[in-house]
């Protein structure tokens, strides 16, 4: 079902950030070991056990940010959010790539590594977030932009000429259309996507055999095609 591949998607996200966690917390032990090793060199050890534990926590924090900046898109479906968290993995790839140059000069091989692995994670979870974000400009962050609109569009044009031709009955199949079609967007589920196709074919009959002008009839048979062309397409989306 397509709530189900949307699920897959976020839980995506929350697997990477999840590796990113458990990268702090390899850094975090790998610390430990790095100052047990050099205690013959203790000031320099205290001043690197402050430096990492303080970039530790940053990149923990501005994770944390990215997190809020994700949740929140997913909620409200507004650009200023993928634009906060672009700003945050900047910044959080900054810290991390200081923490590895870091980890070099102290020549922490295994804290090198992690560091590295810190970066490799976010630069994951950064491209899977803006695979999300390019599908729902696709999909339509509302009900007036990208496949949305479009077959939003369609829909009203054919009620429209509904109402030109006075014709009662495509009005109710058009509306009824709608209905199932806000259906879908609203619950996701693959059974109103076939209650929308079938309303389309019903839709199609109904001005084939009740409408007399042509050229309305084309137009609208033309708006018909574009909003099944749109709506389908919307459902690939979500696959």
């Amino acid at each position: 079902m397509a709530v189900e591949n949307e699920q897959k998607k976020t839980t995506l996200i929350f697997t990477f950030s999840i590796v990113v966690i458990l990268a702090f917390i390899g850094v975090i032990f790998f610390l430990k070991q790095t100052l047990t090793s050099v205690e013959a060199h203790y000031d320099d050890v205290i001043d690197h056990e402050v430096t990492i534990a303080g970039m530790v926590a940053e990149i923990d924090n501005v994770m944390l940010q990215c997190r809020r900046n994700e949740k929140d898109f997913l909620l409200r479906h507004d650009m200023k959010y993928p634009k906060k968290l672009a700003a945050n993995i900047s910044a959080l790839l900054k810290t991390a790539d200081e923490l590895g140059s870091l980890f070099e000069k102290i020549d922490d091989s295994q804290g090198v590594g992690q560091a590295r692995s810190i970066i490799e994670a976010v630069k994951a979870y950064q491209a899977s977030f803006q695979a999300i974000v390019t599908s729902y400009e696709t999909k339509g962050l509302d009900h007036k932009s990208g496949l949305q609109g479009s077959f939003r569009n369609a829909a009203h044009q054919l009620m429209d000429g509904a109402k030109a031709a006075d014709d009662a009955e495509l009005m109710v199949e058009a509306l009824m259309l709608r209905r199932h079609e806000k259906d879908y967007l609203l619950r996701k589920d693959d059974k109103y996507v076939k209650r929308v196709l079938e309303q389309i074919h019903i839709t199609q009959q109904v001005l084939e055999q009740r409408l007399t002008d042509p050229a309305l009839k084309e137009t609208l048979s033309l708006s018909l095609e574009a909003y099944g062309r749109d709506f389908n397409a919307l459902v690939a989306e979500d696959k």
